[in-house]
Formats: C-alpha cells, sequence, structure tokens
C-alpha cells in the first residue's frame, strides 16, 4: 500500500515494497511520485504518467487504475495492478491519495501461456475438439471449425454426435465418449458431416484430461482428415 501526500509531494509506502519488490528506500523515508514514474517501464511510464496525472487533475474523478511494469530493485520488472483513490478539499483540489500496488506477474505469465497455447492450437492441421466428460464440446480450433463449415459459437455447447456420425465410423461418437472416459484413451476411424454435404474421413485420436488432483475434468480429439488417402 501507498500514501502519497500531493501538497509535499511525498510518497509513504509499507513493508510490501521491500518484500515484493525490494526497495527499501520507499518503507524508510518518503519518496516523491517522480520516483515511482522513473520506475515505470519506459514503454509503459508515458501512458501510466497522463493516466495517473489525469485523475489527480480532474475534480471529478477519484479513483485511478492502471496495469504496467514496474522496475524492482534488482532490476527486472514485475506486472502490476495499482489503483488509488483521490482526497480532495472543498475547492476539489487533490490533497492525498491512498492506493496499493500488487504484483501479478505470475497470473499475466499464465495469461500469456494460454494465448500462446491458443495460437498453437488454432494454427495446426488437425481437427482439437475438448469436450466436458460427457462430449458436450467446450472448445475447437480452427481446423475443426473449417472442416464443419461453421462457427466456433455454434459449436460450442453441442455435443459431438452432432458431427461425427457417419456410416463409415469405426463407433459412434457416443461410443467413444463412453470408452474415452472409461479407458483413458480411444483411436480409429470416424467421419465427420462436411460444409460439402460430404462424409470426411478422421483418424482420430482421443484421451481422458485429469487434472493437478488426478481427477478427470475433460476429453480431448485430435483427428487428422484421411480422406485423400482412402
Amino acid at each position: 500500500k501507498w500514501d502519497w501526500d500531493v501538497i509535499q509531494n511525498t510518497q509513504r509506502w509499507n513493508e510490501v515494497g521491500t518484500s515484493v519488490f525490494g526497495w527499501t528506500e520507499i518503507v524508510e523515508h518518503p519518496v516523491s511520485a517522480q520516483w515511482w514514474v522513473e520506475r515505470v517501464h519506459p514503454v509503459d511510464q508515458e501512458r501510466v504518467r497522463q493516466s495517473f496525472f489525469h485523475v489527480v487533475n480532474s475534480p471529478e474523478l477519484d479513483v485511478w487504475r492502471d496495469e504496467y511494469r514496474f522496475r524492482k530493485a534488482d532490476g527486472t520488472y514485475a506486472a502490476v495492478m495499482d489503483h488509488g483513490y483521490v482526497m480532495r478539499d472543498g475547492r476539489g483540489k487533490a490533497v492525498r491519495m491512498i492506493g496499493a500496488m500488487q504484483d501479478i506477474t505470475e497470473r499475466k505469465t499464465n495469461e500469456e501461456q494460454i494465448r500462446l497455447q491458443a495460437l498453437v492450437l488454432d494454427q495446426i492441421q488437425d481437427h482439437v475438439t475438448i469436450t466436458d466428460l460427457y462430449g458436450v464440446v467446450t472448445y475447437i480450433n480452427q481446423s475443426g471449425i473449417r472442416a464443419l463449415g461453421t462457427s466456433r459459437k455454434s459449436i460450442v455447447g453441442q455435443h459431438v454426435s452432432t458431427y461425427g456420425d457417419g456410416p463409415q465410423a469405426d463407433a459412434q461418437q457416443r461410443e467413444i465418449v463412453a470408452a474415452t472416459r472409461t479407458k483413458g484413451a480411444w483411436q480409429g476411424r470416424v467421419a465427420n458431416y462436411g460444409p460439402d454435404g460430404c462424409w470426411t474421413d478422421i483418424d482420430l485420436r482421443t484421451a481422458l484430461i485429469r487434472n493437478e488432483n488426478g481427477l478427470p475434468v475433460a476429453l480431448v480429439g485430435i483427428g487428422t482428415d484421411i480422406t485423400a488417402r482412402l
């Protein structure tokens, strides 16, 4: 947490400034607002400075919030969520601001990994479908969407049997879902009804997905179009 005396331009921070960011001086004695601005990442600095002082200098505003990169004492940067509340005098002039800065580096890293995984899944040629334990679609990649000639919105929430119970399949989709759930995996040939009205032959591999505690949470199917090979 931090407390900025706007009139004196002095900021005081609590022990988090040392324990999380490593800056001992911000706990031991006051620092200026400029001290904080200088430690905002150069790419973020002007945007954050403008957003901050816009709120401070606008009598009709009293809450500031932003996300940016903040330099730690060891020279590395932490992704932070920062927000503050402005207290004003009778004329609307800012006199004090109290706020809190939270390190969200781990969350931002996880979000970036999820975005990267989504990019990878959407750019591979195989059809990737994730369902709940009963075969209701929760995710399908772009290759699978193109093969079905529809949209993600229309597929998610539907049972996989809607798109893959062709007569030449080795097993019906409900049978595949049950086998994957009980045995942990399944492989064979299925058929999807494509946008041209024809059946597409798919080599399908499925697997049961477990969470970190070993509990089943989802099913995944990876399909390769083998129509041209037959």
